[in-house]
Protein backbone atom coordinates (compact mmCIF):
# COMPACT_ATOMS: atom_id res chain seq x y z
CA UNK A 1 0.00 0.00 0.00
CA UNK A 2 2.58 2.13 0.70
CA UNK A 3 5.37 2.08 -2.01
CA UNK A 4 6.60 5.82 -0.87
CA UNK A 5 8.11 4.10 2.21
CA UNK A 6 10.78 1.73 0.27
CA UNK A 7 14.38 2.77 0.17
CA UNK A 8 14.62 1.85 -3.62
CA UNK A 9 12.94 0.22 -6.62
CA UNK A 10 10.87 1.92 -9.15
CA UNK A 11 7.36 2.56 -6.73
CA UNK A 12 9.14 5.09 -4.66
CA UNK A 13 10.90 6.23 -7.72
CA UNK A 14 7.82 6.88 -9.54
CA UNK A 15 6.82 9.28 -6.11
CA UNK A 16 9.70 10.86 -5.93
CA UNK A 17 9.56 11.83 -9.90
CA UNK A 18 5.60 13.34 -9.00
CA UNK A 19 7.28 15.06 -6.18
CA UNK A 20 9.48 16.79 -8.37
CA UNK A 21 7.02 17.66 -11.17
CA UNK A 22 5.11 18.93 -8.41
CA UNK A 23 7.88 20.90 -7.25
CA UNK A 24 8.20 22.41 -10.45
CA UNK A 25 4.87 23.39 -10.65
CA UNK A 26 5.00 25.69 -7.24
CA UNK A 27 7.51 27.67 -9.69
CA UNK A 28 4.84 28.08 -12.50
CA UNK A 29 2.24 29.60 -10.07
CA UNK A 30 1.47 29.75 -6.09
CA UNK A 31 0.70 26.36 -5.53
CA UNK A 32 0.34 24.52 -1.99
CA UNK A 33 -3.26 23.04 -1.76
CA UNK A 34 -3.58 20.16 -4.13
CA UNK A 35 -7.08 18.00 -4.24
CA UNK A 36 -6.87 14.68 -5.88
CA UNK A 37 -9.62 13.37 -7.99
CA UNK A 38 -10.67 11.50 -10.71
CA UNK A 39 -13.37 10.57 -13.41
CA UNK A 40 -15.02 7.21 -12.23
CA UNK A 41 -14.17 5.08 -8.51
CA UNK A 42 -11.50 2.51 -8.24
CA UNK A 43 -9.53 4.43 -9.94
CA UNK A 44 -6.71 4.91 -6.94
CA UNK A 45 -6.83 8.26 -6.00
CA UNK A 46 -6.73 7.13 -2.26
CA UNK A 47 -3.49 5.36 -3.06
CA UNK A 48 -2.04 8.72 -4.94
CA UNK A 49 -2.71 10.48 -2.35
CA UNK A 50 -1.80 8.95 0.54
CA UNK A 51 1.42 7.49 -1.00
CA UNK A 52 1.89 11.66 -2.47
CA UNK A 53 1.54 13.02 1.13
CA UNK A 54 4.00 10.41 2.84
CA UNK A 55 6.57 11.36 -0.09
CA UNK A 56 6.10 14.99 0.70
CA UNK A 57 6.85 14.16 4.09
CA UNK A 58 9.48 11.61 4.21
CA UNK A 59 13.00 12.68 4.95
CA UNK A 60 11.98 16.58 5.30
CA UNK A 61 11.49 18.88 7.27
CA UNK A 62 8.34 20.06 5.99
CA UNK A 63 4.63 19.66 7.38
CA UNK A 64 2.28 18.23 5.24
CA UNK A 65 -1.69 17.74 5.70
CA UNK A 66 -3.53 15.45 4.07
CA UNK A 67 -7.60 15.62 4.43
CA UNK A 68 -10.07 13.06 3.71
CA UNK A 69 -12.63 14.67 1.43
CA UNK A 70 -14.67 11.72 -0.03
CA UNK A 71 -17.70 11.67 2.99
CA UNK A 72 -19.32 9.08 1.11
CA UNK A 73 -17.24 7.02 0.67
CA UNK A 74 -13.53 7.72 3.17
CA UNK A 75 -11.00 5.25 3.04
CA UNK A 76 -8.05 7.03 4.12
CA UNK A 77 -8.25 6.09 7.82
CA UNK A 78 -8.58 2.54 7.30
CA UNK A 79 -5.43 3.18 4.91
CA UNK A 80 -3.72 4.81 7.68
CA UNK A 81 -4.76 2.95 10.56
CA UNK A 82 -6.46 5.99 12.28
CA UNK A 83 -9.71 6.36 13.50
CA UNK A 84 -12.60 8.31 11.41
CA UNK A 85 -14.16 10.27 13.08
CA UNK A 86 -14.27 13.32 14.74
CA UNK A 87 -13.19 14.65 11.40
CA UNK A 88 -13.81 16.91 8.49
CA UNK A 89 -18.07 16.23 8.32
CA UNK A 90 -18.09 17.51 11.97
CA UNK A 91 -15.85 20.06 11.42
CA UNK A 92 -18.38 21.18 8.60
CA UNK A 93 -21.03 20.98 10.46
CA UNK A 94 -20.12 22.58 13.10
CA UNK A 95 -20.26 19.71 15.74
CA UNK A 96 -16.54 19.97 15.87
CA UNK A 97 -13.20 22.21 16.84
CA UNK A 98 -10.03 21.98 14.44
CA UNK A 99 -8.02 21.05 17.35
CA UNK A 100 -10.24 18.10 17.55
CA UNK A 101 -10.22 16.46 13.82
CA UNK A 102 -6.72 17.03 13.41
CA UNK A 103 -3.91 13.57 14.00
CA UNK A 104 -0.67 13.74 14.14
CA UNK A 105 0.99 9.77 15.38
CA UNK A 106 4.47 9.66 15.64
CA UNK A 107 3.91 5.97 16.06
CA UNK A 108 4.94 3.42 13.14
CA UNK A 109 1.63 1.73 13.10
CA UNK A 110 0.37 4.53 11.40
CA UNK A 111 2.23 4.23 8.09
CA UNK A 112 3.35 0.80 8.60
CA UNK A 113 7.22 2.05 8.96
CA UNK A 114 9.66 0.83 11.73
CA UNK A 115 9.98 3.39 15.31
CA UNK A 116 13.16 4.37 13.57
CA UNK A 117 11.32 6.45 10.72
CA UNK A 118 7.89 7.31 11.65
CA UNK A 119 6.61 10.27 9.80
CA UNK A 120 5.97 13.09 12.39
CA UNK A 121 5.73 15.78 10.21
CA UNK A 122 2.09 14.01 8.65
CA UNK A 123 -0.95 15.50 10.03
CA UNK A 124 -4.71 13.70 9.38
CA UNK A 125 -8.05 15.18 9.06
CA UNK A 126 -10.04 11.93 8.58
CA UNK A 127 -13.29 11.92 6.65
CA UNK A 128 -15.81 11.50 9.89
CA UNK A 129 -19.03 10.03 9.99
CA UNK A 130 -20.82 9.35 6.34
CA UNK A 131 -24.26 11.02 5.61
CA UNK A 132 -26.78 11.64 3.26
CA UNK A 133 -26.14 15.79 3.34
CA UNK A 134 -22.07 15.53 2.16
CA UNK A 135 -23.16 17.60 -0.81
CA UNK A 136 -24.27 20.70 1.32
CA UNK A 137 -21.53 20.35 4.07
CA UNK A 138 -18.71 20.67 1.40
CA UNK A 139 -20.76 23.82 -0.27
CA UNK A 140 -21.45 25.75 2.38
CA UNK A 141 -17.81 27.26 2.56
CA UNK A 142 -16.45 26.09 5.91
CA UNK A 143 -13.89 23.66 3.94
CA UNK A 144 -12.23 26.95 2.68
CA UNK A 145 -11.80 28.74 5.94
CA UNK A 146 -10.26 25.15 7.05
CA UNK A 147 -7.57 25.40 4.17
CA UNK A 148 -7.41 29.24 4.89
CA UNK A 149 -6.64 28.54 8.51
CA UNK A 150 -4.45 25.77 8.88
CA UNK A 151 -2.42 27.06 5.14
CA UNK A 152 0.05 28.99 6.98
CA UNK A 153 1.23 26.27 9.44
CA UNK A 154 1.46 23.29 6.70
CA UNK A 155 3.89 23.28 3.57
CA UNK A 156 2.14 21.09 1.60
CA UNK A 157 -1.85 20.23 1.88
CA UNK A 158 -3.25 17.13 0.13
CA UNK A 159 -7.18 16.86 -0.57
CA UNK A 160 -8.22 13.10 -1.24
CA UNK A 161 -12.29 13.69 -2.92
CA UNK A 162 -14.89 11.51 -4.03
CA UNK A 163 -15.14 11.28 -8.18
CA UNK A 164 -15.75 14.15 -10.15
CA UNK A 165 -18.28 12.51 -12.37
CA UNK A 166 -20.06 10.45 -9.85
CA UNK A 167 -20.95 13.44 -7.23
CA UNK A 168 -20.54 17.26 -6.99
CA UNK A 169 -18.46 17.44 -3.90
CA UNK A 170 -15.47 17.15 -5.80
CA UNK A 171 -16.16 20.29 -7.65
CA UNK A 172 -17.33 22.56 -4.21
CA UNK A 173 -13.60 21.18 -2.63
CA UNK A 174 -11.85 22.42 -5.78
CA UNK A 175 -12.70 25.85 -4.59
CA UNK A 176 -9.95 25.43 -1.53
CA UNK A 177 -7.47 23.81 -3.87
CA UNK A 178 -4.85 25.67 -5.54
CA UNK A 179 -4.57 23.25 -8.17
CA UNK A 180 -6.30 19.33 -9.05
CA UNK A 181 -4.33 16.14 -10.01
CA UNK A 182 -6.35 13.80 -11.89
CA UNK A 183 -5.90 10.40 -11.68
CA UNK A 184 -6.44 7.55 -14.51
CA UNK A 185 -5.93 3.84 -13.99
CA UNK A 186 -4.40 2.14 -17.15
CA UNK A 187 -6.35 0.02 -19.35
CA UNK A 188 -9.55 0.62 -17.77
CA UNK A 189 -10.16 4.59 -17.67
CA UNK A 190 -11.74 5.19 -20.97
CA UNK A 191 -10.60 8.48 -23.06
CA UNK A 192 -13.70 10.28 -22.76
CA UNK A 193 -13.74 9.98 -19.10
CA UNK A 194 -10.80 11.68 -18.98
CA UNK A 195 -12.03 14.45 -21.06
CA UNK A 196 -14.67 14.77 -19.01
CA UNK A 197 -13.31 14.79 -15.93
CA UNK A 198 -11.23 17.53 -16.84
CA UNK A 199 -14.10 19.85 -18.37
CA UNK A 200 -15.72 19.32 -14.58
CA UNK A 201 -13.34 21.36 -12.80
CA UNK A 202 -13.82 24.40 -15.71
CA UNK A 203 -11.43 27.18 -14.74
CA UNK A 204 -9.36 25.19 -12.47
CA UNK A 205 -6.09 24.60 -12.45
CA UNK A 206 -5.15 21.21 -13.40
CA UNK A 207 -1.57 19.75 -12.46
CA UNK A 208 -1.89 17.12 -15.31
CA UNK A 209 -3.15 13.11 -15.17
CA UNK A 210 -1.25 10.34 -13.25
CA UNK A 211 -1.69 7.11 -15.36
CA UNK A 212 -1.87 4.53 -12.38
CA UNK A 213 -1.77 0.43 -12.21
CA UNK A 214 0.22 0.70 -15.18
CA UNK A 215 0.90 -3.36 -16.38
CA UNK A 216 3.59 -3.17 -18.86
CA UNK A 217 5.40 -0.04 -19.15
CA UNK A 218 6.81 0.63 -23.23
CA UNK A 219 10.17 -0.14 -23.70
CA UNK A 220 12.02 2.41 -24.80
CA UNK A 221 15.44 3.09 -24.03
CA UNK A 222 17.64 3.06 -20.88
CA UNK A 223 15.22 3.66 -17.71
CA UNK A 224 15.56 3.30 -13.83
CA UNK A 225 13.72 0.11 -14.27
CA UNK A 226 16.53 -0.96 -16.25
CA UNK A 227 18.71 0.15 -13.45
CA UNK A 228 17.11 -1.18 -11.05
CA UNK A 229 17.30 -4.93 -12.65
CA UNK A 230 20.50 -4.34 -13.36
CA UNK A 231 19.74 -4.71 -17.01
CA UNK A 232 22.27 -3.37 -20.12
CA UNK A 233 20.02 -0.62 -22.04
CA UNK A 234 17.98 -1.28 -24.73
CA UNK A 235 19.26 0.43 -28.19
CA UNK A 236 17.37 2.95 -29.85
CA UNK A 237 16.56 1.72 -33.80
CA UNK A 238 18.15 4.74 -35.92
Amino acid sequence: SFPALADRGAGVEQFRSLRSRIYQARYEAPLKTILISSGMPSEGKTFIAANLAINLARNTVNNILLIDGDLRRPSLHSVLGAPNAPGLTEYLAGTAELKDVLQRDSTPRAVGQSSEGSISNLTFIPSGKCGDNSSELVSNHRIEELVATLAPHFDWIVIDSPPVLAVTDAVELAHAADAVLLIVRGARTPYDVAQKAQAAFGNTRILGFVLNDVKELPRRGYNYYDYYRGAEPTSRKK
